[in-house]
């Protein structure tokens, strides 16, 4: 029975070698840890360093346009005097204005000239709109043009530039009054005869 209660006393005694590799392993930890703190300390520092910079160079680019404001503000206005001469103030109503007409692209002032030259020959009504495909397109079948005319018109449509309306199965189109007078003042513009200069 001796023997047995030293064994039992032997299996109870706490080996050096566990205890000295849980301390090594207790040390590795802390390093890691002491390694991600440094990690981060140094990311910390690094982000409160470029906000230091961010906020100077905010407050450099504020006073550029400060000054660049001010030096605007001093310059003279566009009507200065040359030569003794007060030059005339630009305004925009001098410029040259963009008719409805010009603003469209190529197919849509194609398609609105076509138009109005076909309500010219039926007395200013209404067109069908095959027929203003099969004139905007002669080289094509209407099957293969009306997708294309049917979102040009309607596009114009959205524009207030033409009007659309079904009988049946049908579809009419009219060109509205501002662009059909467009096209007029056009025309005379045109025919006005070129003042011609008497010989002396």
């Amino acid at each position: 029975m001796v023997w047995w209660l030293f064994k039992k006393k032997s299996d109870n005694q706490v080996d050096p070698e566990a205890i000295k590799n849980s301390f090594s392993n207790i040390k590795h930890d802390m390093n890691h840890i002491s390694s991600w703190i440094n990690h981060f300390k140094s990311t910390h520092e690094d982000h409160n360093k470029k906000h230091v910079d961010h906020t100077n160079n905010h407050q450099s680019l504020l006073e550029r346009i400060e000054k660049l404001e001010q030096l605007l503000a001093s310059q003279q206005v566009i009507t200065g005097v040359i030569e003794g001469e007060k030059t005339e103030e630009i305004v925009t109503e001098d410029l040259p204005k963009t008719t409805r007409l010009e603003s469209m692209s190529l197919a849509e002032r194609k398609i609105c000239s076509i138009l109005n030259s076909l309500q010219n020959e039926n007395g200013g009504g209404w067109v069908s709109m095959k027929k203003l495909a099969e004139e905007t397109y002669p080289a094509k079948e209407y099957r293969d043009s009306r997708s294309h005319v049917s979102q040009l018109v309607s596009k114009l449509e959205l524009e207030a530039a033409m009007t659309k309306k079904r009988k049946g199965k049908f579809v009419f189109v009219h060109l509205n009054k501002e662009i059909k007078e467009l096209f007029v003042n056009k025309a005379k513009t045109k025919k006005k005869p070129k003042s011609s200069q008497k010989d002396s």
